[in-house]
């Protein structure tokens, strides 16, 4: 079976503790999907990563795809805590030959489902604040708008990039928005982030709304004027 790795089993001793032996590493990214701090089922960071969807298959989660027996899987998905702090999903690995490869991958459980609940949740008891932070991502509410800004890096471009994903702007009736801001250096896009408190999340949130009730307007002009 092809799993698609991106943290702790591409190191050596993991490999030689859990199989006995190392392991061929083909290098491939992941469309649509960030790498992040995991979770605990209390919400607190774990010293471990995940991947989550990001919308866009500009940016991608960097990793390895290794072939792995039936045995050899279960022996992962014990290593992993699979099915309660990890669980195997499907995807589609792109090499660098730029095949697509089916595969699996594990994914932090805890955090998909907090994002899922972060984006079900009404607006009823919901003021500005800080939802949740870690190293890779900040995530932030405004009156019930979500934002969501994550590190990213594009290795096709080579460039460090901020994405900001927004689920639903209710008040320019947009959903699934993402504007990725892009720095010349990964020390620039980490400080940036660094930055990143409410009140300059606050002031994104703005600018994006803005821009797209500019651009909707163009078009409705552009529209009359034809």
């Amino acid at each position: 079976m092809k799993l698609f790795i991106y943290g702790t089993l591409a190191e050596e001793q993991i490999q030689e503790s859990l199989y006995g032996r190392l392991l061929e590493m083909t290098p491939a990214r992941l469309p649509n999907y960030v790498v992040t701090d995991a979770i605990d089922k209390n919400g607190d960071t774990l010293p471990y990563k995940t991947i989550i969807q990001s919308n866009t298959a500009a940016i991608s989660a960097m990793g390895h795809i290794i072939d792995l027996s039936e045995e050899e899987m279960i022996s992962t998905d014990f290593y992993e805590g699979a099915p309660t702090l990890y669980r195997r999903i499907d995807v589609e690995a792109i090499d660098e030959q730029g095949n697509t490869i089916p595969c699996v991958a594990y994914i932090n459980g805890y955090l998909e489902a907090q994002v899922a609940e972060r984006k079900s949740m009404t607006t009823k008891d919901i003021s500005n604040q800080v939802i949740s932070e870690n190293n890779f991502t900040k995530a932030f509410v405004f009156d019930g708008t979500y934002i969501f800004i994550s590190k990213a890096y594009d290795e096709d471009s080579d460039k460090h990039f901020l994405v900001n994903s927004i689920p639903e702007i209710r008040e320019v009736n947009a959903h699934h928005v993402q504007f990725p801001i892009g720095f010349n250096s990964e020390q620039e896009r980490d400080q940036t982030f660094d930055e990143l408190d409410l009140e300059a999340a606050g002031e994104l949130l703005t600018v994006f709304i803005n821009s797209i009730k500019q651009n909707a307007a163009n078009l409705k002009s552009d529209n009359n004027g034809n």
